[in-house]
């Protein structure tokens, strides 16, 4: 595990280690909203997370695990040591398995919350998530948090997969606030070329968005 300076510059060195041809079994970057929530503040206020994992022959693990540390230490960051990465993997399903109790707790205590991911090229990836975190965070006033981690990352680019929380303005208005959500991600992906969903499918409320994304082959 590392702290990095910030999401961008922590992208900066997943890329690096991609396309150098590395094959890490687990790549991980999550912001600074994410590190408060998920990981207790393992890192530095405001610095970002990145975990590494890899799997095989010894000798394969250990090239694997020097080149990660030579490539992500160039840009800046520095190590955290190997309890963060278990208790990622100690920890990793447990929203999965209580998703559906905590979602029904936080809607009584009035906050709705949930996740939506994308993909893009490495190149315009992190606008993606400066443009979508910058928007949510100026056009809804009753936003709570808007985070996110990459979790899949190829030689050609990556995934961000946000969450985001938000205070229930009142009775009637979760679907439309959650939706002005939905769309300014599906709209600043878009914008760059990146893609409306990743390794979870595009459920039935990005149908709208995907003849933007197909075109012709739609």
């Amino acid at each position: 595990a590392y702290q990095i300076d910030d999401m961008q510059t922590g992208l900066e060195a997943i890329r690096e280690v991609m396309t150098e041809g590395y094959r890490p079994a687990v790549v991980r970057l999550h912001d600074p909203i994410e590190v408060e929530l998920l990981f207790n503040a393992v890192t530095e206020p405001g610095k970002a997370l990145m975990l590494f994992l890899a799997e095989g022959p010894k000798s394969i693990t250990a090239a694997t695990g020097a080149a990660v540390d030579e490539i992500v230490k160039k840009h800046g960051a520095q190590s955290l040591g190997v309890k963060p990465v278990e208790s990622w993997l100690e920890h990793r399903n447990d929203i999965s398995n209580e998703l559906e109790e905590t979602s029904a707790q936080m809607y009584s205590m009035g906050v709705c919350v949930d996740t939506c991911e994308i993909s893009a090229s490495w190149s315009q990836i992190g606008e993606i998530y400066k443009a979508v975190c910058s928007r949510m965070t100026e056009e809804l006033d009753n936003l709570v948090a808007i985070g996110g981690h990459s979790s899949h990352s190829y030689i050609n680019g990556t995934n961000i997969y946000f969450q985001f929380l938000f205070q229930v303005r009142g009775k009637g208005t979760v679907k439309e606030d959650y939706m002005h959500l939905i769309r300014i991600i599906m709209e600043e992906t878009l914008k760059r070329g990146g893609s409306i969903a990743h390794h979870h499918g595009s459920g039935k409320y990005r149908t709208a968005w995907m003849p933007r994304e197909h075109g012709s082959s739609y």
